[in-house]
């Protein structure tokens, strides 16, 4: 759902989050319809359903059938909580496809600073401060802290792993070395947190391990790009960063500028304690030689 925070649990549970509860059991003409409608959920009150069904390339009934299967009477009601959550401010529901986004005359270099300029904007300007409030607390409080993370994402991982280790101990990065994920992720519970680093193009090991997290009541916090289907309601807290340019390759400065705000946000809430650690950290990396001076 572009760049927005998937929330778990609840009675009246958003329209992105039963999109992914149900992704896996639609047809192929029903997930054409489920990925025009997670790229700007806030834009379903403007369109009548028939003008859904020529954007997706879908028949009306398969509109109709569509929302039914996610819980809504009508397509008048899925409507109607679209623009509530657009009326409320939630972020995810004020994006609009109608951003503008023209190429104009821009050389090479100007085009690649305002893409990655701009998939960074769209991804803070959508996040929720208080769901990042909520994963720092959640790192701050948990007894181990496991970072995940395959092919490209494992870098991101790292990188997270690396930042959140000078300010607290028990952070682990997984897969490490010749280690399996049931090597270290045996044992957790619903006292540790796991953050999954799920950028595309995701393997297949990565929804198993999450769907065995969940099974084990093992809080997860999932950070990935608008493509994720169904993970993100594995997950207790979902930020989704945009990484789609115009050039060639995916971009991951939304994805790096995402873990560097919780990182930020874990070294506040942890005050001197955090500070301490730091400090200590640094005192051996002098004693050591470890780094320039």
């Amino acid at each position: 759902m572009g760049a927005e925070i998937i929330m778990g649990g609840g009675a009246d549970q958003p329209i992105e989050r039963r999109i992914h509860l149900s992704y896996g059991r639609f047809t192929p003409n029903e997930r054409r319809l489920a990925d025009l409608v997670l790229e700007f959920p806030g834009d379903l009150a403007a369109y009548s359903a028939t003008e859904l069904a020529e954007l997706a390339g879908v028949s009306k009934a398969t509109v109709s059938r569509f929302f039914r299967r996610l819980g809504f009477p009508t397509f008048e009601e899925a409507r109607r909580v679209s623009r509530d959550a657009r009326e409320a401010g939630s972020p995810v529901y004020l994006a609009s496809s109608g951003a503008d986004r023209s190429e104009g005359d821009e050389n090479d270099i100007a085009l690649f600073l305002r893409d990655e300029t701009d998939a960074i904007a769209r991804t803070l300007g959508r996040i929720d401060p208080e769901s990042i409030g909520r994963i720092a607390r959640a790192i701050v409080d948990a007894r181990n802290v496991v970072v995940l993370g395959y092919r490209n994402s494992h870098h991101l991982a790292a990188y997270m792993r690396g930042l959140l280790a000078q300010m607290r101990r028990n952070v682990e990065l997984v897969p490490n070395g010749g280690d399996t994920p049931g090597d270290r992720l045996a044992g957790l519970n619903g006292d540790d947190l796991v953050i999954v680093v799920g950028m595309r193009r995701r393997v297949a090991p990565l929804e198993k391990a999450m769907t065995a997290l969940h099974g084990l009541g093992v809080p997860v916090v999932l950070i990935t790009d608008p493509t994720a289907r169904g993970l993100p309601a594995l997950a207790r807290e979902t930020v989704v960063c945009e990484t789609e340019t115009r050039v060639l390759f995916d971009s991951y400065a939304s994805a790096m500028a995402v873990i560097r705000l919780i990182a930020v946000s874990v070294v506040r809430l942890k005050g001197e304690v955090g500070r301490r650690h730091l400090e200590s950290v640094e005192m051996l990396h002098e004693a050591l030689g470890e780094l320039e001076s």
